[in-house]
């Protein structure tokens, strides 16, 4: 350390009281806890450092583990406006004569990863999975797709789409986290479409030039399916619940407080 540096650490606290005692941050050789959200680098997803400050012999010791907000096996994180992340990927078949996913492969593999398909629960979700779709569109051997996410109509609604609740998000059962509404859904036509007995589950739709949009699709893949919509693609979601309590402010780094 450069003579004249100044160490500043924030630590944890349980009462709302500032910590007291001889030789800080330790304070009295008690152990002081803090963390850091570190998400400065876009090159990798953001994590969170978990720390302890302890005191050994007449040194300061510092150890930490490492949070992973998303694994390898995401492509990309969505972060809200209330300080929550999800972590998105999304897979494809690109083969011309592929069925695709149906409802079930989707839940399936999802499960596999200890995963839901994904919801469209905040705007900045729906602002970001068209966006994903679109990028994923280009490695497909066909440019008119749907997107397999969360959402089958319920057995009872199945024979009255068009009912006040059923066009609600209670018409509908979710694998994962259920949205609350579906304000942030934007429906070619409405929840209630069915064109079909067996449309009963909730899609997004790319067709040529169209805005990419939410529709009500087939729980399985027919003949006549491919002839619009070839391949599907799932997105998966995970939550971060964590909250940063510490900004730290370098040289070369910025680490903020999450939003």
């Amino acid at each position: 350390m450069c003579e004249g540096s100044v160490v500043a650490f924030k630590v944890d606290i349980e009462d709302g009281k500032c910590p007291s005692g001889a030789n800080p941050p330790t304070f009295d050789n008690q152990n002081a806890t803090g963390s850091l959200y570190v998400d400065y680098d876009t090159n990798f997803f953001p994590k969170w450092v978990y720390y302890t400050i302890y005191e050994k012999g007449n040194t300061w010791q510092i150890s930490y583990t490492l949070n992973m907000s998303c694994t390898s096996d995401f492509i990309d994180i969505v972060e809200r406006s209330d300080g929550t992340s999800i972590c998105v990927t999304g897979y494809f078949n690109n083969k011309t004569n592929s069925n695709g996913y149906s409802y079930e492969n989707a839940v399936e593999y999802c499960g596999d990863m200890s995963t839901h398909p994904t919801g469209v629960w905040y705007p900045e979700d729906a602002s970001f999975l068209p966006k994903l779709a679109q990028r994923m569109r280009n490695y497909l051997a066909s440019n008119d797709t749907y997107v397999r996410i969360d959402g089958i109509r319920t057995p009872a609604c199945q024979s009255t789409p068009s009912s006040a609740e059923c066009m609600t998000v209670k018409g509908f059962t979710f694998t994962g986290p259920p949205v609350e509404n579906f304000e942030n859904y934007n429906w070619v036509t409405d929840p209630s479409a069915q064109e079909t007995p067996d449309d009963n589950c909730i899609v997004m739709v790319a067709n040529g030039s169209n805005p990419i949009q939410m529709d009500v699709r087939r729980y399985t893949n027919g003949p006549e399916v491919r002839k619009l919509i070839h391949l599907q693609l799932l997105v998966y979601w995970i939550t971060i619940a964590n909250e940063a309590h510490f900004l730290f402010l370098s040289s070369m780094d910025i680490l903020k407080v999450s939003k």
